[in-house]
């Protein structure tokens, strides 16, 4: 019976959503893509003073260059315009932020058949 018991918790364990992660905040389903830049990031605008909405703004914003990341490795297709476009405005609507770490996204987004983000998985 012990086994039994050993066994389906070990089959529950290795089923659990491995994306789950503390680095998910406000909503996001992609923020783990980026291996902790993007919630330093909105801890580091957090700290610095930006309103609940610009937070919230800058999470979808995040969330979807990193979902369209990971679509465009998972599909083989690049999709550089569309995470360079996002990746702009967020850019543009936080100037006071360095969003460097986009670069590796962006690099990954026109090498899709390249795992560039170790983090990514399909």
């Amino acid at each position: 019976m012990i086994e039994l018991i050993f066994l389906v918790v070990v089959v529950w364990m290795l089923t659990i959503d491995r994306t789950i992660n503390i680095t998910e905040i406000g909503g996001s389903k992609n923020f783990h893509l980026s291996d902790g830049a993007s919630f330093k990031m909105y801890k580091t605008m957090e700290e610095a003073g930006a309103s609940g909405e610009a937070l919230r703004i800058f999470v979808n914003m995040e969330d979807r260059l990193l979902e369209i990341e990971k679509n465009s490795v998972c599909s083989g297709v690049p999709r550089t315009m569309e995470v360079s476009s996002i990746s702009r405005q967020i850019k543009e609507r936080f100037p006071a932020f360095d969003f460097s770490y986009h670069n590796n996204h962006i690099k990954q987004t026109s090498e899709p058949s390249r795992l560039i983000n170790k983090k990514i998985r399909c």
